[in-house]
C-alpha cells in the first residue's frame, strides 16, 4: 500500500481555517489464496489506484491539540477522485467531524465526537468503514458511515488515570453485495465499549499513552496500546 497526502490551510479569521488537500493511494489486497483472491476481485475489494483533490474547512478552538480539555473542533472536507487525475475510477467522498471537550471536577475530561463519511459512485474498495474500537478497519463496508463516541478521561494522580469509551456506528446505503442498508435497522448498528489505563508521559506537553481493552458486536475483542488521545 502506498499513500501520499498533502493539506494546506489558511487562517481566514479567528479559529477558522480554509484550504485544500490532495491524496494519492495505490494498494492491492490479497487473501493469499487464488480462489479467495477471485472473490475479492468479484466484490471489488482487490484494491485500486486513486487520486483526488478537494476543499477543506476547519474550526479549531481547542486549548491543546494533543490532549484537549476545553474547546471544540469541526472539520468539513470533500475529495473528488477522478480518472483524469490518474485514478482507476471517478467518485466523490464527503467527510465531516465535530469534537467537543469539557473538563469537570479535578482533571476529568469528557470528549464527544460525531463523525460521518458519505460516498457517491465509489467502488467497493472505497466504501466507508467502522472506525470504532473493537472493529477492524475495512472489515465491514457500506456507502455511508456515521458514528457517535463519548470518551471519558479521568486522572487519579498527576500522571495516572483511566479511560472509558462508549460509541455506536451505523453503516447504511448499499453494501458490497449491493444490498441497501438502513441506519434505523438494528442489524446495521455497531456498538463499542472500551476501558483501560492512561499514563501521562510529559505532563507539560500533555503527551499520553493509553492501554485499553475493547469489546464490540459479534463477540469481537481487541487490545490497544496507543500514543495520544483518539481525538
Amino acid at each position: 500500500i502506498n499513500i501520499n497526502y498533502l493539506r494546506y490551510l489558511y487562517r481566514v479569521k479567528g479559529n477558522w481555517f480554509f484550504g485544500a488537500h490532495g491524496v494519492m493511494t495505490n494498494y492491492t489486497a490479497s487473501a493469499g489464496d487464488p480462489t479467495m483472491d477471485d472473490v475479492l476481485d468479484l466484490l471489488g475489494l482487490a484494491g485500486f489506484q486513486s487520486n483526488a483533490l478537494g476543499l477543506f474547512a476547519l474550526y479549531d478552538s481547542r486549548d491543546n491539540t494533543r490532549s484537549a480539555s476545553s474547546g471544540s473542533q469541526f472539520k468539513l472536507n470533500n475529495l473528488a477522485y477522478r480518472e483524469g487525475l490518474g485514478g482507476d475510477s471517478s467518485f466523490d467522498v464527503l467527510q465531516t467531524e465535530y469534537d467537543i471537550y469539557r473538563q469537570w471536577i479535578g482533571q476529568q475530561v469528557t470528549a464527544i465526537q460525531v463523525k460521518g463519511r458519505w460516498t457517491s459512485d465509489a467502488p467497493n474498495s472505497a466504501y466507508s468503514s467502522i472506525e470504532l474500537n473493537g472493529y477492524t478497519r475495512g472489515e465491514l463496508l457500506a456507502e455511508h458511515m456515521t458514528h457517535l463516541v463519548a470518551d471519558q478521561r479521568i486522572l487519579f494522580y498527576p500522571r495516572w488515570g483511566m479511560t472509558v469509551t462508549a460509541g455506536a456506528a451505523c453503516l447504511y446505503g448499499d453494501d458490497v453485495f449491493d444490498q441497501n442498508q438502513d441506519c434505523f435497522d438494528r442489524d446495521n448498528l455497531y456498538p463499542s465499549l472500551a476501558t483501560g489505563g492512561i499514563f501521562v508521559l510529559k505532563p507539560k506537553e500533555k503527551m499520553v499513552v493509553r492501554a485499553e481493552l475493547a469489546t464490540a458486536k459479534g463477540g469481537r475483542y481487541a487490545f490497544y496500546l496507543s500514543f495520544g488521545q483518539p481525538f
